[in-house]
């Protein structure tokens, strides 16, 4: 069912819903903000009923305080920036999922990562991956730590590994293309929690659309509207020769893929004005 209601109403239904032993709900909330709630689903079979588990798993208070953090997020500088550069409209809006949550830091066996499933900066047919031990997902992307490769993954957890392996050719014939996807293990246990087309440096959309036409997917229609807006004659790989009379000032880890050189800036207002002035 689908319903407008305010927060109050809403959580009665949510609660009429647990005594009626619903097994799943989909619905529209709106409370100055419209969410967007799915996948509230649970076993028919369950030993407990849903009221029972939805005090286990839901602390409405907190969810709501999380949910406005992510909706407000829809309006920062740099989400508005993004829809400009990609051409999304401003009033599509943005949604809320409430669902179960899982935990990579459990111990030695717990963390969690993001992984390609061609090589971003290169296109090679290679997962390229970063993954941290006990660490939740902001630890593995933040760049605020350090994390491991696919072969610190094989050493620790090699049946974690090898199921992420095959699961590479799965996300790409189901969604036609290059995924990049964040994933947890708890205690042991894969679960991937999303994947999206990924972001790659022309050189890398260039060598993986002509690598999958020649395998048969996709199309060569398909492939040349990937390639649409990259300038093949900029197409070109370049890397930082440095010598020893070099003077390194510092060092970290990337926060995106290429070479690029000139002065730093952190935010994107400040970039617009350092393009405009050349």
């Amino acid at each position: 069912m689908r319903l407008l209601l305010p927060k109050r109403e809403s959580m009665a239904l949510l609660k009429w819903a647990a005594d009626e032993n619903v097994g799943h709900m989909a619905w529209l909330l709106a409370g100055g903000e419209q969410l967007v709630f799915e996948a509230l689903s649970f076993a028919a079979k369950a030993p407990r009923t849903l009221g029972a588990r939805l005090d286990d798993l839901l602390d409405v208070d907190m969810a709501f305080v999380f949910m406005q953090f992510v909706l407000q997020s829809w309006s920062t500088p740099r989400a508005r920036e993004y829809r400009r550069m990609h051409g999304i409209a401003e009033d599509v809006g943005t949604a809320v999922t409430v669902q179960r949550m899982v935990f990579a830091n459990c111990g030695g066996r717990s963390g969690s990562g993001v992984a390609f499933t061609h090589n971003p900066a290169s296109g090679e047919n290679r997962m390229y991956l970063d993954f941290r031990l006990n660490s939740q997902g902001e630890d593995a992307v933040s760049g605020r730590h350090s994390a491991s490769g696919a072969p610190g993954l094989r050493a620790a957890l090699p049946s974690v590994a090898a199921r992420l392996q095959s699961l590479r050719g799965v996300l790409e014939d189901e969604f036609g293309d290059a995924q990049e996807f964040e994933f947890t293990v708890q205690d042991g246990v894969l679960w991937l929690l999303q994947t999206r087309d990924a972001k790659r440096t022309p050189w890398a959309a260039l060598r993986i659309a002509v690598e999958q036409v020649r395998a048969g997917k996709p199309t060569t229609a398909t492939a040349r509207r990937r390639l649409a807006g990259i300038d093949f004659t900029l197409v070109e790989q370049r890397h930082v020769a440095i010598d020893a009379a070099s003077t390194l000032l510092a060092s970290a880890l990337p926060a995106s893929i290429g070479v690029a050189s000139g002065s730093i800036t952190l935010d994107a207002s400040t970039a617009q004005t350092y393009a405009t002035a050349g």
